[in-house]
């Protein structure tokens, strides 16, 4: 776990800062990996696309932070206060940090989230590029960075298409579980409807019993009256 000074973390920032106003041209991204920021304040900080890839967070505040496209895989988040924070849905997570940031689990949720989360990126992406393009200086470095920022946009637009083919087969795949579902549940009240429906008959037959054994009852009981009479 590496340790970092309240002044060396500042100048991260700092530099990181200057990274993400000028889109990546000037300043450094901030990389923390591993670094143990336990209890340290970082209240309000622009983290998008940081690497916090195992960082040590633990009861650190990071109320109001900008998550997007912040790489927090493997870091520790117990007890980390996450009040106000923003764009969590689009950042890098493990599964057991989602539960810790309230995302959603299911995975239709997370699809549309990946889908989400990489259009957005492929329209920085193309902003990143048009601005590039629009400026003749260094022109050879422009191309260059250019055509690096055309190929991440190609893997962006792959990945946004895949996650709608995934999420176009599990949305199919919970309409037919559902629709069994229902189909069985009409089968049941359908089976449910015939035993009543039996139950019903064999009440009437005997009921129909009773009425005969009570007529010859009642018969019987009239022909004796008539005898005694006599």
């Amino acid at each position: 776990m590496r340790e970092i000074s309240t002044e060396q973390l500042e100048g991260i920032l700092s530099e990181h800062q200057l990274w993400l106003n000028s889109n990546g041209s000037k300043g450094e991204r901030a990389d923390l990996r591993e670094a143990d920021l336990a209890w340290v304040d970082l209240e309000g900080a622009d983290l998008r696309e940081a690497d916090l890839r195992g960082t040590n967070l633990l009861g650190a505040h990071l109320e109001g932070v900008d998550l997007r496209g912040a790489d927090l895989r493997g870091a520790n988040l117990v007890g980390t206060h996450l009040e106000g924070v923003i764009n969590a849905e689009y950042a890098f997570v493990d599964q057991e940090q989602r539960a810790i940031l309230g995302l959603a689990d299911d995975e239709v949720t997370q699809l549309q989230q990946k889908i989400k989360q990489a259009e957005q990126e492929k329209k920085e992406l193309k902003r990143k590029i048009q601005q590039l393009e629009n400026n003749t200086q260094n022109h050879e470095d422009k191309q260059t960075e250019i055509d690096k920022l055309k190929e991440k946009l190609k893997e962006k637009t792959v990945i946004a298409e895949q996650a709608q083919s995934k999420l176009k087969e599990t949305k199919t795949q919970h309409d037919e579980s559902q629709d069994k579902e229902l189909e069985n549940a009409i089968s049941k009240i359908s089976n449910s409807n015939k035993d009543g429906s039996n139950t019903l008959k064999t009440y009437k037959k005997k009921l129909n019993i009773l009425d005969v054994v009570w007529y010859w009852f009642v018969c019987i009981g009239n022909a004796n009256s008539s005898v005694y009479l006599l």
